[in-house]
């Protein structure tokens, strides 16, 4: 019944770090929708560039937290199986698991070291 109760709570931090991200997302939006009717507008430069600014660290920030939420899954599954990650090597147990028909998008695909240090990098 512990496994029930963690994996209810490991649920829970999902949609909680997915809501997080939303959230960002829509900032951003909203902040690029300003910058376009900045320039439509006429708007200054400065206002322009300090909002442009706005969006892409949300968005930074956004992508920083998918990939916080991957590694942070990768860690627990490979110290859970008491195999360690070399590099580019994917365990058996980060192996992607069959999709659910309603799950969070952070629960999806297992990545490998190599996977997502080049994520790291893209941001």
């Amino acid at each position: 019944m512990g496994d029930v109760a963690g994996q209810a709570s490991s649920s829970g931090e999902v949609a909680a770090q997915q809501r997080k991200i939303v959230n960002r997302l829509k900032r951003a939006r909203g902040q690029l929708s300003a910058v376009i009717e900045g320039i439509e507008s006429g708007k200054g430069c400065v206002d322009v560039v300090t909002q442009l600014a706005a969006v892409n660290t949300a968005i930074e920030r956004a992508g920083f937290l998918i990939l916080s939420c991957a590694m942070q899954r990768a860690l627990a599954s490979s110290s859970g199986s008491g195999e360690h990650l070399g590099d580019g090597e994917q365990p058996e147990a980060l192996a992607a698991p069959e999709a659910p028909a309603s799950r969070h998008f952070l629960e999806g695909e297992q990545l490998s070291q190599a996977q997502l240090e080049k994520l790291f990098m893209m941001l």
